[in-house]
């Protein structure tokens, strides 16, 4: 079940946490409508940069996550059925796209490294994408030329394996993709936050 809210005056995208049961063979859906509180209304001090939302969140065992301008789209390692899910465009499952070997796929680079980042141009403007903090609390930053321009909390505890930035949705701007994992010891539950950077971030 998709659970937009309304948050000073801003609508925000809906959260949604996919686990194992709504396919028989893929995931299940279970709203984030009260655990979301923990990242929406967290407290910024006046004169703060944006905050960074998340847009969803999905979770499972051996996801494979795949990216193309404007297209985010998940998958199962194990499922059979060859069914994914496109977590910002709907709840629905359909079947894995006959040109998935043009998507490019984002596996997890590994979370027993230092905390991962992503560094890209915003047209003449070097920015990073970044994890700090513990990984009981991680918090995410953007950084344009040095400076924080928005953060925000990931909203669980986990450890971070791969930041990506890319824009795949339809709503112009980039997302930051978050792959990780509950514990650094199997078995772990792996999952994938999708964070909108504000257009007002600059």
């Amino acid at each position: 079940m998709w659970c937009p809210r309304v948050l000073s005056g801003l609508v925000l995208a809906p959260w949604v946490f996919l686990g194992l049961s709504m396919h028989p063979s893929l995931l299940r859906a279970v709203s984030l409508c009260g655990a979301v509180l923990l990242s929406s209304v967290f407290a910024l001090p006046v004169g703060a940069v944006p905050p960074l939302m998340v847009a969803a969140e999905v979770a499972g065992e051996s996801l494979e996550v795949y990216v193309r301008p404007r297209s985010l789209l998940v998958a199962r390692q194990t499922a059979s059925t060859g069914m994914a899910l496109r977590p910002l465009e709907g709840e629905a499952s359909s079947p894995l796209p006959a040109d998935l070997d043009k998507w490019t796929a984002l596996p997890p680079d590994g979370c027993r490294t230092k905390a991962p980042s992503f560094r890209w141009m915003r047209g003449e403007r070097q920015a990073m994408a970044q994890v700090t903090g513990e990984w009981t609390a991680p918090v995410v930053e953007l950084v344009v030329d040095d400076t924080v321009v928005a953060m925000g909390p990931l909203g669980r505890a986990a450890h971070v394996c791969r930041v990506h930035v890319a824009d795949v949705d339809a709503i112009p701007g980039e997302e930051i993709l978050l792959l990780w994992q509950t514990s650094l010891q199997e078995p772990s539950t792996r999952g994938l936050t999708v964070m909108r950077v504000p257009a007002t971030a600059d």
